[in-house]
């Protein structure tokens, strides 16, 4: 089923993951009426759950901790580091640890975007994709893996933290519908994704999670947020996969869930600490 391959999106995708993505205004509690101008700084961990999407017996299932730490400004750009756990049984055999690890800095005008993925799984040795990703002066990226040269990939593409300010802006404007293409440099560290995005009606009830018991969330706006992921340009197809999840008008995000197809993936938040809200840029 390509476990690995799954939980590596799961981890450092996405246009995944926690993403499977996360926070977003400087001051949770900036302007209602104008979209958030940049992303606020937060520490975060999410218990995980997998099984089986059609609950068979034997299927795939397990648990996990995804721990998650955002810095950066809106004048200094965005660092992401996540590292998650993961413990999988599949088909009634041995369990299987699996630990991913990434780190990521995004430029502050969104340009430039640099990635560093590990995986391992059990005793295997573990894998790396490491490199940089540039917007190029068309349609497109120039993409370095490592130490060999760049190299050109196809569609104009939004990087992590550009993309969820495009959401969250989309939520504050009443916009229902987006489509976009992605780019998080999971993965070969190449592929860009067609993402639509889905914004429901936004609501200021109380989250059930304690975590989310703060005072920097009391009466903010959340929104219900579904995103399809499809192979470029074909938005017709079956998607690879359908995250869902709740956004706060300062970013935070609860009640995780991601649809592989084969495989459920589920998020609670257990632990959230927001960083004070960034200076304004000289």
């Amino acid at each position: 089923m390509g476990l690995p391959r799954t939980l590596s999106v799961l981890a450092f995708g996405g246009a995944a993951l926690l993403s499977a993505k996360l926070a977003v205004a400087d001051q949770a509690a900036a302007s209602r009426a104008t979209a958030p101008q940049g992303l606020t700084a937060y520490r975060a961990v999410y218990e995980l759950s997998l099984s089986d999407a059609g609950l068979a017996a034997g299927g795939a299932g397990g648990r996990g901790r995804l721990s998650f730490n955002l810095s950066g400004s809106a004048c200094q750009g965005y660092q992401e580091i996540r590292h998650q756990v993961t413990e999988l049984r599949t088909g009634g055999g041995a369990p299987q640890l699996m630990e991913l690890r990434s780190a990521t800095f995004e430029t502050a005008d969104g340009n430039g975007f640099d990635f560093d993925f590990e995986s391992k799984s059990g005793a295997a040795a573990p894998k790396s994709v490491k490199g940089k990703a540039k917007k190029t002066g068309g349609s497109g990226l120039a993409v370095t893996l490592g130490s060999a040269k760049s190299r050109d990939v196809d569609g104009e593409a939004l990087f992590p933290a550009e993309y969820l300010k495009r959401t969250l802006a989309a939520a504050h404007n009443d916009e229902k519908i987006f489509r976009a293409k992605v780019f998080d440099g999971s993965g070969q560290g190449t592929p860009v994704l067609d993402a639509s995005t889905v914004i429901g009606k936004p609501s200021t009830a109380p989250a059930t999670e304690k975590a989310l018991r703060i005072q920097q969330l009391e009466g903010l706006r959340h929104w219900p947020v579904t995103v399809s992921y499809f192979q470029p340009d074909a938005p017709d197809s079956t998607p690879l996969y359908v995250k869902t999840y709740e956004l706060y008008e300062n970013g935070v995000v609860h009640v995780l869930k991601i649809d592989y197809g084969h495989l459920v993936v589920a998020g609670e938040m257990k632990e959230l600490v927001l960083a004070p809200p960034a200076k304004a840029c000289k």
